[in-house]
């Protein structure tokens, strides 16, 4: 009965067995944990969207004082789960002091993101695709990356970037066009072009003739070697492939001048996690086909979204273990190692 179940609580004292300092593990739970009374004044000052659960984002523990030590109870594991993955760089953000290391920061993000993406499409992609990791006009960048497969080029916009809090929770539509407007369609005028934008842009040019070149890796594409182009935003922030999104950015990209020369497609949403559901399937297979089968039911269904078990020819690829999750369980197996080293190998959290 899942109502009667009540989730352990934390104390220092299970943490005696670990090679842990327990003055940090106290600093670290102290810092995921409030009171209630804390809790409850958080929450009268915070945001009145009902779906907003920051409060319990930033500390998804609740301490109770018993009887000779603090406990921790976890109020939602899968908040819990998440304070250890993409909200280390929120903790890390509010941590600083000044908007300069916040700049900084969200920067050294953005770039160690699109290394992440250029590294996992170099372990994944197999040899039929021919992968530029730093494509290059002969006078500057052009994208995040591209690959081309066949007479198809796929034109990579990477972004890192995750939609604030009072515009995920806001119920504001004007607030979330004005946000996608500004960090993944077109920019602001004083920063440049954004996503799709800087696709189109660098599309463009490749349709006129600038051959791309990468010296990192000693590949070229040349005009004469592509009739397709598939843009393709690979992003971090699940919530950007909500229902309705992708095909709000497929009209956007839809209304900038037209490419001549090139069967230029829809752009395709892809979220990190589904690209690494694909590590596996693209060692033999080809990453067009996949690309394709989600336009196709885009434009038969405009609340679709990138989803590799829905694609005919993904519906096999989510059980195995490619390159990138087997990268994920050594280092589950090193991190508990050193974590836990009185209990020997850990068990497989993949399986």
């Amino acid at each position: 009965d899942p109502s009667a179940f009540t989730p352990p609580a934390l104390a220092i004292a299970q943490f005696r067995e670990t090679s842990l300092n327990p003055d940090h593990v106290r600093l670290f739970l102290d810092s995921c944990a409030g009171d209630d009374r804390s809790f409850r004044d958080q929450v009268r000052q915070a945001s009145k969207a009902k779906a907003d659960l920051k409060v319990f984002r930033v500390r998804p523990l609740l301490s109770i004082q018993a009887s000779t030590q603090t406990e921790y109870l976890p109020l939602d594991v899968g908040l819990l789960i998440e304070k250890a993955g993409r909200s280390l760089l929120w903790t890390a953000i509010n941590g600083v002091d000044s908007n300069r290391e916040r700049e900084l920061l969200i920067q050294h993000w953005g770039e160690a993101f699109e290394e992440y993406v250029r590294a996992l499409l170099g372990e994944c992609l197999g040899p039929r695709a021919r992968y530029l990791p730093h494509p290059k006009f002969y006078d500057g960048t052009t994208f995040d990356g591209c690959i081309l497969e066949g007479r198809c080029l796929i034109a990579i916009e990477t972004k890192g970037n995750t939609i604030a809090s009072r515009i995920r929770y806001g119920d504001d539509p004007v607030a979330l066009r004005e946000w996608l407007e500004k960090r993944l369609v077109s920019g602001e005028a004083d920063k440049g072009r954004k996503g799709l934008a800087q696709l189109h842009h660098g599309i463009q040019r490749f349709a006129a003739g600038n051959e791309i070149v990468d010296e990192s890796v000693c590949l070229r594409i040349t005009r004469g070697e592509a009739d397709q182009v598939i843009p393709l935003l690979i992003h971090y922030d699940q919530a950007i492939s909500t229902p309705g999104i992708p095909k709000f950015m497929a009209e956007r990209f839809e209304q900038m001048d037209k490419i001549d020369g090139l069967n230029v497609s829809w752009p395709v949403l892809m979220p990190i996690s589904q690209l690494e559901h694909l590590d596996q399937h693209l060692l033999h297979h080809e990453l067009t086909p996949v690309l394709q089968a989600h336009l196709s039911q885009l434009k038969a269904h405009s609340r679709s979204i990138f989803r590799t078990s829905a694609l005919p020819v993904g519906k096999n690829t989510t059980g195995t273990l490619g390159p990138a999750r087997k990268r994920l369980e050594r280092h589950f197996e090193q991190m508990s190692n050193r974590v836990f080293p009185l209990f020997g190998p850990p068990p497989n959290p993949l399986k």
